[in-house]
């Protein structure tokens, strides 16, 4: 009973989540040690001139989305029709549109979704999923 109740789980959770939802999360050194491929990071498409903003995405906000939000919003997956694993995608938005508003990022979506207790429905991350710092959030 107990293994039918794994591979079913399993199963289910491929199928909503990605065929990597088990693994993507664990550390890289782990992920290697266990055979898998893993796929650079990619970094952000920006402009010559704006190599600062550049290296802050790549460096700041990309692994804090990547941390908290990509095992949903993903090229695969795609919750809300959202992949928030680029910059393309963060500035696209998803199926209710932009989630940051361009200059006033405390009045964006995005912003909004994470602020909210985590008992409300549209709470993002999920409330069983890691939550980010206040400071990832700044």
């Amino acid at each position: 009973m107990g293994l039918i109740l794994a591979v079913t789980g399993h199963l289910g959770g491929s199928l909503t989540h990605g065929e990597n939802y088990f693994t993507e999360v664990l550390p890289k050194e782990f992920q290697s040690f266990l055979g898998i491929e893993i796929e650079p990071e990619k970094g952000p498409q920006l402009a010559e001139e704006s190599w600062e903003e550049a290296v802050f995405y790549s460096e700041v906000i990309q692994p804090i989305l990547n941390q908290n939000c990509k095992s949903c919003h993903n090229p695969k997956n795609k919750k809300g029709e959202l992949d928030l694993t680029t910059i393309k995608g963060l500035m696209t938005g998803g199926e209710d549109g932009v989630i940051l508003t361009a200059g006033d990022a405390q009045h964006s979506e995005l912003f909004a979704r994470l602020i909210l207790p985590k008992g409300d429905k549209k709470h993002m991350p999920p409330s069983e999923k890691r939550q980010p710092s206040k400071a990832e959030i700044a």
